[in-house]
């Protein structure tokens, strides 16, 4: 069984000023390694400090923003750590990931002025990746899989019926459940899920590929080692990093 982790990046609707990619990323583990998932972040919170905050979520929003408040805490400031150290714990952050025997990395980027009026990011891109999900699948004996979620409110329900009912170009046998949306602070998972979203993000929308290039190795590709359109999708452009 395959267990699939899933979290955003980015802005939903096209803002004047703001980000023009939204983003999926997602981590994908065998169901034995999901523990190994908690025991590397736990190793990672220790390694950096961070064990004595137990209830500090990782998040990639951390490297990139400077400041630590109650309403977005961000124990990698009160720490003291610099911008140059957030973005080291970053990286070492993904290598660890990136060890996991396992572990198959996705990504979808949607590019929010290519959209429709009555087109939504979150809906191209959800569709986008279950696709890829499905895909992945093929290589598996054990034809079954998991996807939990980090908590969205607003698009939860479209994502579940997406799930059980595949697109409209392929249908999603391997899940035989909707999605599971948890609470990202109480899932290793997921917290990985939001790093990987956010490695993404910062080629999309900054074009840094610094971070995609530590996931390089474990990227999802194809029986011929391909991973643009594979692993990764673009929408509506082919806009990838050269890795």
């Amino acid at each position: 069984m395959r267990v699939f982790f899933v979290d955003d990046s980015g802005q939903r609707k096209l803002v004047t000023g703001q980000k023009t990619w939204f983003c999926f990323g997602a981590v994908s583990v065998d169901a034995s390694h999901v523990s190994e998932l908690g025991h590397r972040l736990a190793h990672l919170k220790k390694q950096w400090g961070l064990a004595p905050l137990p209830d500090d979520e990782v998040k990639f929003n951390q490297i990139g923003r400077p400041h630590d408040t109650s309403r977005k805490p961000n124990p990698l400031v009160r720490l003291g750590y610099d911008q140059a150290k957030r973005t080291e714990f970053g990286l070492a952050a993904l290598e660890s990931l990136s060890k996991v025997k396992s572990a198959k990395v996705f990504g979808v980027g949607v590019d929010l002025t290519s959209l429709g009026i009555n087109e939504t990011a979150p809906n191209w891109a959800w569709k986008l990746l279950t696709e890829r999900f499905e895909y992945s699948m093929n290589d598996e004996e054990d034809k079954c899989a998991l996807a939990i979620c980090d908590q969205e409110d607003v698009d939860d329900e479209a994502m579940r019926e997406a799930l059980l009912h595949g697109t409209e170009f392929t249908e999603l046998p391997s899940f035989p459940e909707p999605v599971m949306f948890v609470p990202s602070h109480l899932s290793s998972g997921v917290q990985f899920a939001d790093l990987v979203a956010g490695a993404f993000g910062r080629w999309w929308n900054h074009r840094d590929d610094g971070y995609l290039r530590v996931l390089e190795p474990v990227l999802h590709r194809d029986a011929a080692g391909q991973w643009e359109g594979i692993g990764v999708k673009s929408f509506r452009h082919n806009d990838y990093p050269s890795l």
